[in-house]
């Protein structure tokens, strides 16, 4: 038992030192690290605890406890309207910025967990930079957790680090063998991995960083991060970035007013934080001459792809409403507030007339967040109107067999779950749900297929990948749960 002084004092430590913020709503995801920290380095918990509070001199027990703390979930072409962005956007400006005598790009990865992000950058460089090869491009990759780093430098990947890439793309840039796939060579040679911790200052005093940086890529990586933290890695990002050079997060880390002297820049729904000379942060809508586009066209320095390497996803077209829709900066508040559990705040933000437009992911959320609360038919209501809006997805499906089974409405919720593996007959979530569903009913042979089934799926997964939409469920504890499962039955 790990008692609540302990935590306060290795939570502080661990936010001073590496930024990660853990609140006590987060206590139970740092008592999991701890105790897994402990258990490598073979020590009783109470024990480690007291080593790394008396030792904190001693790099081994902390990065020990760091590489438990910190998420590897990722994959290649991760959220895709950023590198549309990246794509159609500033590949075009620093190609003409740059003229024949200084045919450089310099990019940082900060926060690349196990590759798959400076690979997919090196991928994008590759298929749209026309003469590559008298170019001078660094790419640069950190991470504080080593073994997230040892694995990108091996850059062999599982197909699920695969489930957003183009097939031709994973042919073309992968050689395979079995069940693994290797970076290309060349690809491999244009990035750079180091540990680096950003809360250690400048990179450049470290010998990482022998030029100014075009653009920084760091994404799901400031969400974790103490606010303090996160304005100190903006001015560390200010102070190695080129003037008007890029910072790059995901949406829901976008800070909802720009840190100085950064402006934000707006491209469509997507923002971006851009250096500038204000001395004042400020909003702009993006004034390039280039439009945003999935793929940039041809021109000087520029090649149109072979291969369609960023495919726009289809979308339902909804009837246009004449009302106000969520603001984008709402959005993020919300999302910072689902993520702190304070799901009354999300549905405040969020809860909208009925009339107004209400984008799916401000649906989804909200969902979540009255479902977390207990409010099942308020979470049921919603998620109906996500359907209405998109029946083809489904995670709709699962979350609405989720809520029925809350209500005891067990029929309905095998049906919506059949129709979310018919849609995706390797989503794990919805297989393990029809399990116990089916186990509890005394159906054992049918629940034990759809155990089978997940055990398939993952069984090349490292035991440490975060399933999707599990709420950091581990590949490795799923297995553990379904093997136990399987030699009950």
């Amino acid at each position: 038992m790990i008692d609540d002084e302990a935590r306060k004092s290795v939570a502080a430590l661990v936010t001073r030192k590496a930024g990660l913020n853990f609140p006590a709503s987060q206590w139970g995801d740092l008592d999991r690290g701890i105790r897994k920290a402990s258990e490598e380095l073979q020590v009783k918990t109470k024990q480690f605890i007291q080593r790394l509070l008396e030792r904190e001199a001693d790099s081994k027990l902390f990065e020990t406890l760091i590489n438990h703390l910190t998420i590897g979930e990722t994959y290649f072409f991760r959220e895709k309207p950023i590198l549309d962005i990246f794509t159609g956007n500033i590949i075009p400006e620093l190609v003409k910025k740059r003229g024949p005598e200084n045919k450089t790009i310099n990019i940082w990865s900060a926060g690349c967990c196990s590759g798959e992000e400076p690979y997919t950058i090196a991928i994008i460089l590759n298929e749209y930079i026309q003469d590559i090869s008298e170019w001078k491009i660094k790419i640069q990759a950190t991470d504080i957790n080593k073994g997230f780093l040892d694995k990108a430098n091996r850059g062999i990947y599982t197909a699920w680090s695969f489930r957003e890439t183009p097939p031709d793309i994973r042919k073309k840039y992968f050689s395979s063998a079995g069940n693994s796939f290797t970076i290309r060579p060349e690809i491999r040679r244009m990035v750079t991995f180091s540990q680096f911790n950003l809360m250690d200052g400048n990179p450049g005093v470290h010998g990482i960083y022998p030029e100014h940086i075009d653009v920084i890529f760091c994404r799901n990586v400031l969400m974790y991060f103490a606010p303090e933290n996160i304005l100190k890695t903006y001015d560390l990002f200010h102070n190695v970035l080129v003037q008007d050079g890029w910072v790059l997060t995901s949406p829901v880390e976008v800070p909802v007013a720009a840190p100085a002297p950064f402006s934000r820049v707006r491209f469509g729904e997507m923002t971006l934080l851009q250096k500038t000379n204000n001395t004042q942060p400020s909003d702009k809508e993006h004034s390039s001459p280039f439009e945003l586009k999935p793929q940039i066209k041809e021109g000087p320095g520029l090649r149109k792809p072979s291969l369609k390497i960023l495919k726009p996803e289809k979308k339902k077209i909804a009837p246009v409403l004449k009302t106000k829709t969520i603001e984008p900066d709402t959005m993020y508040l919300a999302m910072r507030s689902f993520q702190k559990r304070s799901y009354g705040e999300v549905i405040r933000l969020l809860d909208k007339p009925v009339t107004s437009s209400r984008s799916a992911d401000a649906l989804l959320l909200m969902t979540k967040a009255f479902a977390n609360l207990g409010k099942l038919n308020e979470a049921l209501k919603l998620c109906s109107e996500l359907l209405e809006q998109d029946a083809a997805k489904p995670l709709y499906f699962y979350l609405e067999a989720s809520i029925l089974l809350e209500l005891r409405e067990e029929g309905k919720a095998e049906e919506a779950l059949r129709k979310a593996l018919y849609l995706d007959n390797e989503m794990i979530l919805a297989h393990y749900l029809m399990g116990n569903i089916l186990r509890r009913k005394g159906h054992l042979n049918q629940a034990n297929k759809h155990y089978r089934n997940i055990l398939n799926i993952i069984s090349d997964l490292p035991d440490e990948s975060v399933l999707e939409e599990s709420d950091g469920l581990t590949a490795g504890y799923m297995k553990e749960t379904l093997k136990s499962l399987l030699k009950s039955a």
